[in-house]
């Protein structure tokens, strides 16, 4: 894949216009290179046109092409990214197959930085793009509802915890574009994970309600995660 400053506009533009089927041109360009947590080579587009009731539905399949080792994986990879960034046009290289769930939470947080930038850049621009795809942003605050639940040893005397991953970008983006006015919103975009402390007496004991007592056991793990 040739470096960032080697691709000139008008090649974005064959490229973008090939792999979304479309005649307009991208209204952004992402061309993220790393090495580290994996090794992924991408361009992403947004669209200049305006999204059509058809691309806002959530049955729109994904438009990212998968490469590895130079060879057309996928044509409409799924799990690359979230749902919610399904208006993005986009390829990802990738040398060697890895955890799907690794590599989407390493897209989404830099095209979350991405967009915070180009807010930054250029206002105006980004407002008209706000108008238009902040639909799409919105989705994705109040649909990533998923809360990991793991064990701990990191705890002694309390039952359970909840902790978020470090996110500063989601958290910027949240406080720049006033998205999530609610903190159940907050907590859904920044995925907290749920950790337990299997040997404290309360954890035992729900484990024995789940079975006997299921809507007792939720009740209680609800009060926890409210504590906490």
């Amino acid at each position: 894949m040739l470096d960032p400053k080697d691709i000139g506009e008008w090649q974005h533009e064959e490229f973008y216009r090939f792999i979304a089927q479309a005649y307009d041109k991208p209204r952004y360009i992402l061309h993220y290179k790393t090495d580290a947590p994996l090794n992924i080579r991408s361009i992403f587009y947004v669209p200049e046109q305006k999204p059509s009731m058809f691309d806002i539905s959530r049955e729109l399949g994904s438009s990212v092409a998968l490469y590895s080792r130079k060879i057309l994986i996928q044509t409409k990879a799924a799990d690359i990214l979230p749902k919610w960034l399904r208006f993005l046009r986009a390829a990802v290289f990738k040398k060697a197959f890895s955890c799907c769930r690794k590599l989407r939470d390493v897209l989404q947080k830099r095209l979350i930085k991405f967009f915070i930038d180009q807010s930054k850049k250029d206002p105006e621009k980004y407002a008209k793009f706000f108008e238009e795809y902040g639909v799409f942003m919105r989705e994705g605050i109040v649909t990533i509802a998923e809360q990991d639940v793991k064990v701990t040893t990191r705890l002694d005397t309390h039952p359970a915890m909840i902790t978020v991953l470090e996110m500063g970008a989601a958290r910027h983006f949240l406080r720049m574009q006033q998205l999530a006015k609610t903190q159940e919103e907050r907590a859904q975009l920044l995925q907290p994970t749920l950790e337990i402390n299997t040997g404290h007496a309360l954890i035992k004991k729900l484990n024995e309600l789940r079975d006997s007592q299921p809507d007792l056991a939720q009740l209680l793990l609800d009060q926890m995660q409210k504590r906490n």
